[in-house]
């Protein structure tokens, strides 16, 4: 019997030996968690390809074709919104907006040779602070006083086809136009002025804002006919300026005018100083606001 039992312990020994060699091996380590990547950087923000404007500027046309439309002869539209008021510093009212103190009427002679009053009409007239004339009514009407350089700012209206002009540097006798200086008020889009064709007839020195009949001003200033237009004349020595609705229109040294035929029939482009006055063509047209400072 021994022997049965040493051969029953010697096949219980060897089942259990596997068992206690797994139970010394020790269990391989758990590898750690990998950590997740890292984001990658965000690229920085591409410039836009073109700077856009400041919203308190107007886009700005590129030069070539600021310079294209300067040389077709007119103007480039205003932008739209309130405009930037002018500077008023200086400047002194020449029309007291109820009657015409410190304002004559030009003299001519009529048919008999005598010298009267360069007047149609009733002449000028004044309501609500505004100087008007009309188809019967008008004349030549000056400043008593005389001027040499000057800045002179006024607002006008016209009448379909209208026609009048401010005298500048003038004499209160003879023709303006030519005697002294004239720059032209004038309805240049109106009908009158116009071929069957619709073709302009009229000269480019007679547009308005034009030194009548010596320097043509450049077109397209003027607002609609019956609308209220800002306007400033600028003369100091040889250099005259004018602009119209704040675009300016001509832009003129009287040194370089040389053509003889000219500056012999616009002897007054030498004068260096005379009266301010409006020049009436039998229209109606109003002016008002008139102001100006001596430089």
């Amino acid at each position: 019997m021994p022997s049965i039992r040493r051969l029953a312990l010697a096949i219980i020994a060897a089942l259990a030996a596997p068992l206690i060699v797994a139970a010394q091996v020790p269990a391989p380590p758990t590898p750690p968690t990998p950590k997740p990547p890292s984001p990658s950087p965000k690229p920085p923000p591409m410039p836009d390809p073109v700077p856009k404007p400041s919203p308190t500027e107007p886009p700005t046309l590129p030069t070539p074709l600021k310079d294209k439309l300067k040389d077709a002869g007119n103007l480039v539209p205003p932008p739209e919104g309130p405009t930037i008021a002018a500077d008023e510093t200086g400047f002194k009212p020449i029309f007291n907006g109820k009657d015409f103190t410190g304002w004559v009427y030009g003299t001519k002679k009529d048919k008999e040779g005598n010298v009267a009053e360069n007047k149609a009409g009733k002449g000028y007239q004044i309501k609500d602070g505004v100087i008007y004339c009309t188809k019967a009514d008008g004349g030549n009407l000056y400043t008593e006083k005389e001027y040499e350089n000057f800045v002179l700012r006024f607002e006008f209206k016209l009448s379909e086809s209208a026609n009048n002009g401010i005298a500048i540097r003038a004499p209160l006798t003879g023709d303006s136009a030519y005697a002294g200086m004239e720059i032209q008020v004038l309805d240049d889009n109106g009908k009158a002025y116009k071929n069957p064709d619709g073709t302009k007839w009229i000269k480019p020195e007679q547009h308005h804002g034009s030194i009548y009949g010596v320097v043509a001003a450049r077109q397209g200033s003027q607002k609609p006919v019956g609308e209220w237009n800002t306007e400033e004349i600028e003369a100091n020595g040889p250099h005259i300026k004018v602009t119209v609705n704040g675009q300016v229109i001509t832009d003129a040294n009287l040194d370089d005018v040389k053509d003889e035929e000219v500056l012999k029939k616009h002897p007054g482009l030498k004068n260096k100083r005379g009266h301010i006055g409006f020049l009436g063509h039998g229209a109606d047209v109003e002016f008002r606001n008139l102001r100006i400072k001596e430089l």
